[in-house]
């Protein structure tokens, strides 16, 4: 009864998959099956899973032809025979009472799918502690607008009767973020926790490339601004795929606004991560000036005006120089807040930072539903720490970009 079933794809973790495995043996609910798909490793990591499956009759080791991390998982999910899911990525480790804490709260509120905070150096999940109804629109875009709360499937235990897709496997990046969006439509309780019970591993620098994830992969590629290669660009590319899914599933009126979701705060995820593992600057820089002039973002922001949330039209150059002073400001205030160890979320504060300098003043009430709507209004208000960070950051830092309506009859954002 309750049984979770624990799917771990690996490839070529020899180094990491001990410690991942021990913290799922170290549970203290232990009604689990643990469910190894091997991805053709060519290294030692088989050899350390078989030792434990001898072990323990709990663990599983199942073996396929190199297919990817979504093929991995479809198969874990087709062997699986536990009422809960769990995700664990094969170099990360979890709370010893994880599952304990996110099936109490599923069983307690009879919800379909709860999800946790999870340790990053610069990525978090902020949806905090909530329960939020699905079937009602405004909790699922909200949901949805917390990046980090929908997109990974690692910081989620599912009821497996809300899968009813699985991951797409001709998707290398981001396929989880469909994964999400593919499923979470079914669900009708959503439960998230504000404690972080998932610890995501993080290479060092000076890993060498083949073994650097995906992520790093990328900061690491020479050039990378002109790839169309990165984060943002990898993410808007599926685009199609998302709007299939929403036209299949979602009612008409809620597709832009999650379809175009992604291509706004993935322009601001690629800041801070990028930023935290100090990327050329002023190739960052070029990368964000693209990423500002793209339709698909463009677009993001015409969606957003229902919300209150206005972009400030800019001559090019303008523009530019805007989103140069924009990333530097944003650079220097992720290490402010990092080496002082300030508790303010990175993240609010850079939204704050581009209602500063990018949108108009609102015209009337903004609707929060919209995070960037929401934290215009803080900022505006003063009241959260975050908004009082941004505040004197504008004031003593940086010269805050004239919007005024004065600016704006003189043509200075014609």
């Amino acid at each position: 009864m309750n049984l979770i079933s624990i799917i771990v794809p690996f490839y070529n973790n020899e180094k990491t998959i001990d410690r991942c495995i021990q913290s799922i043996l170290h549970q203290t609910y232990s009604n689990f099956e643990l469910l190894m798909i091997d991805d053709s490793s060519s290294d030692h990591s088989p050899e350390i899973v078989r030792r434990y499956a001898g072990l323990d009759r709990r663990i599983h080791l199942i073996r396929q032809q190199h297919a990817g991390v979504s093929a991995a998982r479809n198969l874990g999910l087709r062997q699986s025979v536990g009422e809960f899911i769990q995700f664990v990525d094969a170099d990360d480790d979890i709370e010893p009472d994880m599952l304990e804490h996110m099936l109490g709260a599923c069983l307690e509120k009879n919800a379909d799918l709860v999800v946790c905070n999870f340790e990053h150096p610069s990525i978090k999940n902020y949806l905090g502690d909530c329960t939020l109804d699905f079937q009602k629109h405004r909790d699922r875009v909200f949901f949805y607008q917390n990046t980090f709360a929908a997109q990974v499937p690692w910081n989620k235990l599912y009821r497996r009767s809300v899968i009813r897709e699985g991951f797409d496997e001709e998707v290398d990046f981001c396929e989880d973020g469909l994964f999400t969006l593919a499923n979470m439509i079914y669900a009708k309780t959503v439960v998230s926790l504000s404690r972080s019970l998932y610890h995501y591993y993080v290479a060092p620098r000076d890993t060498a490339l083949e073994e650097s994830s995906c992520i790093n992969k990328i900061a690491k590629a020479a050039d990378f601004w002109l790839t169309k290669e990165t984060y943002w660009y990898k993410c808007t590319r599926l685009l199609p795929k998302m709007k299939a899914i929403l036209k299949k599933s979602y009612p008409r009126y809620e597709w832009d606004e999650l379809l175009y979701t992604r291509a706004f705060d993935f322009m601001l995820w690629e800041l801070l991560i990028f930023g935290s593992l100090q990327v050329d600057e002023a190739g960052l820089i070029k990368e964000m000036q693209a990423i500002f002039s793209e339709p698909e973002f463009l677009k993001s922001l015409t969606v957003k005006e229902r919300y209150g949330v206005h972009f400030i039209s800019l001559p090019k150059q303008l523009l530019n120089q805007r989103v140069e002073s924009f990333v530097q400001c944003a650079l220097d205030t992720y290490w402010d807040i990092t080496n002082r160890n300030l508790r303010v979320r990175p993240y609010v504060v850079l939204m704050q930072l581009f209602s500063a300098w990018f949108l108009l003043p609102p015209a009337g009430p903004v609707n929060r539903i919209d995070l960037l709507a929401a934290a215009m209004e803080d900022l505006a208000e003063n009241h959260t720490a975050e908004a009082q960070y941004t505040n004197r950051l504008l004031q003593n830092q940086i010269r805050q970009p004239e919007r005024t309506a004065s600016a704006l009859e003189a043509g200075l954002f014609a």
